[in-house]
């Protein structure tokens, strides 16, 4: 049997610019938000960030804990 496991970082950063570099740096990048009331940096988020999933103003679409992931 293989196991999934979800791991999630939490940092601060100086800048929207070291925000998406530090999250570009992961491998395992599947997912990422942002929260802000600016349009620009909306679009740099947009066009910057190496996620598969992205969340403007709410949170990274997940599955229920009853969706299982298969690997």
């Amino acid at each position: 049997m293989k196991f999934l496991i979800l791991s999630c970082r939490w940092f601060e950063a100086r800048d929207l610019d070291e925000a998406i570099q530090s999250a570009n740096q992961s491998e395992f990048a599947n997912g990422a938000c942002i929260y802000t009331n600016s349009v620009k940096a909306i679009r740099q988020f947009h066009e910057e960030i190496d996620a598969g999933m992205l969340g403007v103003n709410v949170a990274v679409p997940a599955p229920m804990a009853f969706f299982l992931f298969l690997i």
